[in-house]
């Protein structure tokens, strides 16, 4: 009332809507937690080996939505396909030992330690009734000719005493004896013989005829130096190119000596591994004491391919030795 008269007064006041005004009022806010903003969506997509994943994340910053975009990469180890890792599936032979199984050698065949359905096989059937390739590498070196723990005693008139069996007799003998354990073990083992001093000689061929064999052995001839690097590699050729598919080769290679000339310890290592890729296993035997054998470089050898090392000291122990792998070299093998 204005003086008598009605009348109108107006105010005004102005409010600022943060997040927008419509239909005369400000609008609420779009968000005040993340899930307002709606879900998390992952891209998936593979680059070679390499599981890419982008996640997109909506955000609820200040009642605004926005989102967050962060990528990550997984290297999956059995491949990536159509945006995932390819999924292990677990299987005999593969090479990896899965759960449930006893082992796992990479391949499905039997008689190799590991079965075809990947359970761990006792020497007893490995060895059952599986025939070997053997070659027999014998020393003729000149040394050969001296007995047992000669050192070299000159008599005053200028020649010396042998006092008891050459080392190459014993040695001839003891491969006789193996080749009749190793045949009557079983009898479609073949058996191949060679002799070395500078040079390696093939004496027999690869054979089950023990005739054959013993002729091979007993016309071995002492002379010259000790050459190990050309007998290793001649007895592994012969085995390879007369051996047959399928069968454990062994080599088993006897010395006095140590290797001389050019063809020296490394050269003789060198065809340690020449055996290795060409899956021959090396047992080596060194005989008449440390002083004149050269163990270490023997055993390196062995070791290399898988086999072993054995040292004999006495026209005895030689014998007992080539018996023993007569008899047993499946039983040795496996035990590595």
């Amino acid at each position: 009332c204005n003086y008598g008269s009605c009348d109108e007064e107006i105010t005004s006041e102005i409010e600022i809507c943060e997040f927008g005004c419509s239909g005369n009022m400000c609008l609420p806010p779009e968000c005040t937690q993340d899930s307002d903003c709606g879900e998390e969506e992952i891209n998936n997509f593979c680059v070679g080996d390499d599981l890419h994943s982008v996640i997109t994340a909506p955000i609820c910053t200040q009642g605004s939505c926005d989102e967050s975009v962060n990528e990550q990469i997984t290297n999956c180890e059995f491949g990536c396909a159509n945006g995932q890792c390819n999924q292990y599936n677990p299987q005999c032979g593969n090479g990896i030992l899965d759960s449930g199984e006893q082992c796992d050698d990479g391949n499905l065949a039997n008689g190799d330690g590991c079965s075809s359905q990947c359970i761990t096989e006792t020497c007893e059937n490995i060895c059952e009734a599986k025939p070997f390739d053997f070659e027999l590498a014998i020393d003729k070196s000149s040394s050969m000719i001296l007995p047992f723990g000669f050192l070299g005693d000159i008599e005053p008139w200028g020649g010396f005493i042998l006092t008891g069996p050459a080392k190459i007799t014993v040695a001839k003998m003891s491969a006789i004896k193996f080749v009749q354990k190793a045949l009557y073990k079983n009898p479609n083992n073949f058996i191949g013989v060679s002799a070395f001093s500078s040079k390696p000689y093939n004496m027999a061929d690869l054979t089950n005829n023990e005739e054959m064999l013993n002729k091979g052995i007993l016309s071995i001839r002492v002379s010259g130096n000790t050459n190990y690097h050309d007998a290793i590699v001649q007895g592994v050729d012969k085995l390879v190119s007369q051996g047959r598919p399928g069968t454990t080769k062994v080599l088993i290679f006897m010395s006095d000596g140590k290797p001389n000339g050019i063809s020296g310890p490394k050269k003789a290592l060198e065809a340690a591994d020449y055996a290795k890729s060409k899956n021959v296993i090396i047992f080596t035997i060194g005989i008449d004491g440390i002083i004149h054998v050269n163990a270490p470089l023997l055993s390196d050898i062995a070791k290399r391919t898988g086999g072993k090392y054995y040292f004999a000291s006495s026209s005895v122990a030689v014998e007992g030795i080539y018996k023993k792998l007569g008899e047993e070299t499946c039983q040795e093998i496996c035990s590595v």
